[in-house]
């Protein structure tokens, strides 16, 4: 259930991770569910989020090469 919702968070990004998660339960119910299990799902896909931006600039010079590159991943796709 975890893997599938961290696909899910990638693919529709705009989504909460509570929205994802509520969808998520309504397909399949697991009644051993702890608010623990779910705050490790909600830690998963927040990481899962964060692999997919760039890491930031730790020097001047990183900043400068940075800023040269066409920026593309924030450009729609056609």
């Amino acid at each position: 259930m975890s893997n599938s919702l961290k696909r899910k968070a990638l693919v529709d990004i705009s989504y909460k991770s509570s929205k994802l998660i509520r969808l998520e339960l309504k397909h399949g119910y697991i009644p051993t569910w702890t608010n623990n299990d779910l705050s490790l799902i909600r830690h998963n896909i927040h990481r899962a989020r964060l692999s997919v931006h760039p890491p930031l600039p730790s020097c001047i010079e990183e900043l400068h090469f940075a800023l040269k590159l066409k920026p593309t991943w924030f450009l729609p796709k056609q």
